[in-house]
């Protein structure tokens, strides 16, 4: 409630008895006795007044402020003094007190910090039984997030009259940018360390941020913290009611806390408010933090170094909502910075931020299937700045072939430089194909005969079968060790041949492998007759047969096997013939056993060591 009062003055001047009669003396004196009654107590209430209402006291953004950490138990101390403040109304109905020109001694309601914040229409607020009743929730602050900085390494809270703090303060009127949302406060410096702030409240979203910028204009590095102080309307009825991990205990990892004052009869007064410290994986994140229940002037910490001249600024939301669910959805979606969260905020100051990354960019490095990325995963980067060095790791049986994504390239491990962006950056990795080697024949040999195409294959998930190809053609195909496949060269002509091996991993990867050689086979061409000799009373029938012989290549023949089976019979081994014996390209066997009722046919196979047949002739039937 806003206590207003106005004071009449009266003045007289002294008369001489003797030009007033003594009635109106009477009278006179009456008059100035009354008022005194009459005054006196209106004097006394406003003696009076709690000090909370002192703090709140404005006439038409005329703020009469006090500080209400020096006049607790000592009022009699409390100094009543006028201060400027810029009222702004977000897009819910709630009006912001944003306090300028603040030039006595202070803390919670120094420069920059909300006096006061309240809906300017009724809303529909939340209850203690998970109902809901309209009213015009007000009196949100007392004094809420001022802001001081500390050499010695205290983190508050802060005290007015405490040498380790530099209070922001006394930095005279403000200005406003951003089409009216956004006040803008004097910088001025404190031991070094140049403090200015910025406060903007949106038409298009409901919340207030304070950018809190600092520059180190000393000629050495600086370290130095900063430390917020506040004082909400709940007073000792403050309770937390949630944090960003969801339980009600006030943490350093914590992204933003909720509180409001506690219900009494089922209802609250105040606003719920929401105050959000901090984003995830921030470069300066909090290092103290003082909420509890029963205290109205929560704190909370943050440590910088700068280097001179270099700037940083601390930025916060300030969240004032009708109901808990409510503040605790606009706190979760302050965190993750939407596009509303940084609009008035030029591209410097954005990365100029270090405790959100608004001034960092977020690289993630994924995996794709066959391996891992080894390293840290998800990065945040200062703009400018490089990763920290990742490696892409296959899989067994597989192999890595690249990155695609945000950046195409081969390097492993890779590192990432001069980040402007956010990026997605994912490993590529294939199965790795199998190794297969023809070791017999080998690449240009003469072959001939039966020959034995060896093969090795070869992979860490296995290999799952290898096929075998002749001048294109599939010869066999072979599901497990040992690959040895026999191939018969005399159903071929005379002359070059490819063979090609094919070896396939259980994920269907493959690799092949070529030769080329040259067949020259022995070709033995057979032919006979029947013979019937007679001389004088002697009468003999014999087989003879003739065979010619070619081998171009100079094949080793070591001997000729000759075949016979009766009509109707299997074939027998009838003679050997020694392939020195048969020099000539021409022999002759004769078979001089044979039953001259009986039909015999015949065949000759040519051999190499060690009993290799090479060729067969053709069949003759005698």
């Amino acid at each position: 409630m806003i206590h207003k009062r106005d004071y009449s003055k009266f003045s007289w001047k002294s008369q001489s008895p003797v030009s007033i009669n003594g009635k109106r003396k009477l009278v006179t004196l009456f008059t100035l006795v009354a008022m005194v009654f009459i005054f006196l107590p209106l004097l006394q209430a406003d003696v009076s007044l709690t000090e909370k209402d002192m703090i709140k006291r404005r006439i038409h953004h005329k703020q009469f402020k006090v500080d209400e950490q020096a006049v607790k138990g000592k009022p009699d101390v409390a100094g009543i003094m006028a201060t400027g403040a810029q009222a702004l109304i977000d897009n819910s109905g709630l009006e912001w007190f944003i306090n300028t020109d603040i030039t006595f001694i202070t803390s919670s309601s120094a420069s920059g910090a909300a006096s006061e914040a309240s809906y300017t229409h009724a809303v529909t607020a939340s209850t203690s039984l998970g109902g809901t009743t309209v009213t015009t929730l007000s009196d949100a602050f007392d004094g809420y997030y001022s802001i001081a900085i500390s050499l010695d390494g205290s983190v508050g809270p802060v005290g007015t009259g405490d040498p380790s703090y530099y209070i922001y303060n006394n930095n005279g009127v403000g200005t406003t940018e951003c089409s009216g949302r956004q006040v803008v406060l004097n910088p001025q410096v404190l031991n070094g360390i140049q403090v200015s702030r910025k406060i903007f409240v949106p038409a298009n979203d409901a919340f207030c941020r304070w950018l809190n910028i600092f520059t180190n204009q000393d000629t050495l590095a600086r370290t130095f913290n900063v430390i917020s102080c506040n004082n909400f309307g709940s007073d000792s009825n403050t309770i937390i009611t949630n944090t960003s991990d969801g339980d009600t205990t006030a943490e350093l990892a914590d992204t933003w806390v909720t509180t409001m004052q506690n219900y009494s009869g089922g209802t609250s007064p105040d606003p719920r408010l929401g105050h959000v410290m901090q984003g995830p994986g921030a470069p300066n994140g909090l290092v103290n933090i003082n909420f509890a229940n029963g205290d109205d002037n929560p704190y909370w910490a943050y440590r910088l170094t700068l280097q001179p001249g270099q700037t940083a600024i601390i930025m916060h939301f300030g969240v004032v909502q009708p109901s808990k669910a409510a503040a605790d959805a606009k706190c979760a979606q302050l965190v993750a910075l939407p596009a509303n969260a940084t609009q008035c905020m030029t591209a410097t100051e954005i990365s100029q931020v270090v405790n959100f990354a608004a001034g960092s960019h977020t690289v993630r490095f994924t995996a794709g299937p066959g391996g891992i990325v080894d390293g840290n995963k998800v990065q945040l980067v200062p703009n400018g700045g490089r990763c920290t060095p990742v490696t892409a790791v296959p899989n067994t049986g597989f192999r890595f072939i690249g990155w695609t994504g945000s950046y195409k390239g081969t390097e492993n491990p890779l590192t990432i430089k001069n980040v402007s962006r956010d990026m997605v950056i994912r490993a590529i990795f294939e199965n790795q194909a199998p190794t297969v080697a023809i070791n017999a024949p080998l690449e240009g040999t003469t072959v001939y005969g039966i020959t034995n195409v060896d093969v090795t294959a070869a992979d860490d998930s296995g290999i799952c079968r290898v096929e075998v190809y002749v001048d294109g053609v599939l010869l066999y195909t072979s599901r497990s060790a040992p690959f040895t496949f026999p191939w018969d060269t005399t159903a071929y002509a005379p002359g070059t041949h490819t063979i090609r091996v094919v070896a396939y991993d259980a994920a269907g990867a493959q690799a092949f492998d070529q030769i080329t050689v040259t067949v020259q086979n022995v070709t033995l061409t057979l032919t006979g007759a029947r013979v019937y000799e007679s001389a004088w009373i002697i009468h003999r029938e014999y087989a003879k047969l003739d065979w010619s012989v070619t081998n171009p290549g100079g094949v080793p023949v070591s001997k000729y096997v000759i075949y016979r089976k009766a009509a109707g019979g299997s074939y027998q081994q009838l003679a050997e013939v020694t392939g020195s014996s048969a020099t000539s390209a021409n022999y002759t066997y004769n078979d001089k056993y044979l039953n001259h009722t009986v039909t015999y046919s015949y065949k000759v196979d040519v051999i190499v060591a060690p009993d290799i047949v090479v060729n067969t002739s053709n069949e003759i039937t005698l």
